[in-house]
C-alpha cells in the first residue's frame, strides 16, 4: 500500500469515528464524547494534561472566540488537534476538527461535520 492509499485508510478511520458526538457543559468543564472513543473532559478556567486512549499524555486547551469554542491539544511530539465548534441553530453544531501529524500525513487533515440534535 502506497503512502496515498495510506492517507486515505486513516482520513476513512477518522470519519468513521465521529459519527456522533454528545456534549455536557457546565460553568467549570465540557465533556465530550465523540462516537465509540470514550469521554474527553476540557476544563473552561485551566490548561490541564490528559491522556488518550492510547495512554499519550496530551496538553489541552479551551477558549471562547466569540461565539464558538475552540478546543486544542498538543502531544509531546508536537502533533496537534484543533476542533472549532459552533452552534449555527438550536438544533445544529458545526464541527471542524484540523489535526496536524507530520509522521501520518503530509499536511494537515481537516475534517468538517454538521450535527443534528437528537431528542432524548
Amino acid at each position: 500500500m502506497n503512502k496515498a492509499q495510506q492517507d486515505i485508510r486513516r482520513k476513512k478511520r477518522v470519519l468513521q469515528f465521529a459519527e456522533q458526538i454528545e456534549i455536557e457543559q457546565d460553568e467549570r468543564r465540557l465533556v465530550f464524547r465523540v462516537g465509540r472513543s470514550g469521554s474527553r473532559i476540557f476544563y473552561f478556567d485551566r490548561d490541564h494534561t490528559r491522556q488518550t486512549v492510547c495512554g499519550v499524555d496530551v496538553e489541552a486547551s479551551t477558549e471562547w472566540d466569540g461565539d464558538d469554542l475552540i478546543i486544542a491539544e498538543t502531544t509531546e511530539d508536537g502533533s496537534t488537534l484543533t476542533e472549532r465548534l459552533t452552534r449555527l441553530s438550536a438544533d445544529q453544531i458545526a464541527h471542524l476538527l484540523v489535526g496536524e501529524d507530520s509522521r501520518l500525513f503530509r499536511q494537515p487533515v481537516s475534517i468538517r461535520s454538521v450535527y443534528d440534535r437528537v431528542a432524548n
